[in-house]
């Protein structure tokens, strides 16, 4: 029960304090499945990958995905940072959580922000390319979402850990998300 109040207070303070991040990856989302995906999609027509041939918005669209998992993972190793940072971990350990109940907290709102956003693409793909196979497709991608979070999410907590100072850690945070 402890684990489920640090997980809602991750997901609230990193809707909150990172809303330009949240905001940003939204319209990323929206731009890239409305705009460029339907006009790429009649340029190039078909993908053949791994000898599937997909439309060019299903194709975007399992990346799109991918992106959103990584970034809204990426949030929770920056909220792990600026607890320390601030010294709300501590004040969380001296009460009644220990160390395991905040790492899965940070875990599960990790898998919970990621699912949400990929969601959030998948809704937006299918209704920009309303085939039954782009929601096939998207679906069974949907399945991956929080085994990726999971794992970004640790080198995000793994990287704030290790990482000293506030400039190597933005330089590392934008070295990881710059080529998404």
């Amino acid at each position: 029960m402890r684990t489920l109040r640090l997980v809602r207070r991750d997901v609230l303070v990193g809707l909150r304090a990172f809303s330009p991040v949240a905001i940003s990856l939204s319209l990323t989302i929206a731009l890239y499945l409305l705009v460029a995906g339907p006009a790429y999609d009649r340029l190039i027509g078909v993908v053949a990958v791994g000898g599937v041939h997909l439309g060019y918005l299903e194709f975007l669209s399992v990346g799109i995905m991918a992106i959103a998992a990584l970034e809204s993972s990426f949030i929770t190793g920056s909220m792990f940072w600026l607890d320390r940072r601030l010294g709300m971990f501590a004040q969380l350990l001296a009460g009644p959580y220990t160390r395991d109940q905040y790492v899965a907290s940070k875990l599960l709102s990790s898998i919970l922000l990621a699912t949400a956003f990929s969601a959030a693409a998948v809704i937006v793909a299918v209704c920009a390319a309303p085939d039954p196979r782009v929601a096939e497709a998207l679906g069974r991608a949907m399945l991956a979402v929080p085994l990726a979070a999971l794992a970004f999410s640790s080198l995000g907590m793994l990287a704030a850990s290790y990482v000293r100072s506030n400039e190597a850690f933005n330089v590392l945070i934008n070295a990881v998300l710059l080529p998404s």
